[in-house]
């Protein structure tokens, strides 16, 4: 009877149970992969379940009670719940090595004016084409970007040819591929960066979702975006 109190008291504050945590991203190069091993770690009695979706499939997942919250690169579009931002990473361009601007350490929107860019369709895809639109775009002018139903580790191996560069979040720079450099883009108010956004439904009332939120409020926090 005493075990079956103390469960009860675990569960009803958060410390068991179970949750289930939708990703749009790769845990192999995200922040998050940390995040949650340290949540892990703390909450040893909480079953933790992941699913790796498009942000759209994860925001349906949301409203379908199919996962407690789901963690999302970019802007929460189609989402009319709450969120909150949690942390930033800076934006970093991907060059073939032969590329002259590969031996540069820190470079500028403006130096990549002329170039063609690849991204992939997949998030944060269309998200990273609107802060290259957003840097470059200007009247009679638009950025040339090519945009490719591939993921990105297959965008990032394609620009070997020497044909195309690409824009990724600062952790992608973790995938090591033969003949492309990363390097730190920049204007003159600084690095730029793409948020990471947790989003979850009002009504859901798990304890351990409550205590997850709680987890990412105190340890994380976001970066000015620009």
């Amino acid at each position: 009877m005493d075990r079956m109190v103390s469960t009860a008291r675990s569960a009803g504050s958060g410390d068991a149970g179970n949750i289930t945590i939708g990703l749009s991203t790769s845990l192999s190069v995200s922040k998050l992969r940390s995040v949650l091993a340290e949540y892990i770690k703390a909450l040893p009695k909480v079953d933790v379940q992941m699913v790796e979706r498009s942000r759209a499939q994860l925001i349906d997942g949301l409203d379908a009670g199919d996962m407690d919250i789901a963690i999302v690169v970019g802007e929460p579009r189609q989402h009319s719940g709450p969120s909150i931002a949690l942390w930033s990473e800076r934006i970093v361009v991907a060059l073939p090595s032969k590329h002259a601007l590969s031996t540069t350490e820190v470079i500028h929107w403006s130096d990549l004016r002329d170039e063609s860019f690849l991204l992939s369709r997949r998030d944060p895809g269309p998200d990273l084409k609107n802060i290259i639109v957003r840097k470059l775009a200007a009247p009679g002018d638009a950025p040339n970007i090519e945009m490719w139903d591939m993921s990105n580790e297959s965008i990032l191996a394609m620009l070997e040819a020497g044909i195309h560069v690409s824009i990724h979040s600062e952790s992608w720079t973790s995938l090591a591929y033969p003949g492309v450099r990363y390097r730190e883009v920049r204007d003159t108010s600084g690095p730029s960066h793409i948020t990471f956004t947790a989003c979850w439904v009002q009504h859901n009332k798990n304890p351990a979702l409550v205590r997850f939120l709680d987890y990412l409020r105190r340890h994380h926090h976001p970066t000015l975006v620009t």
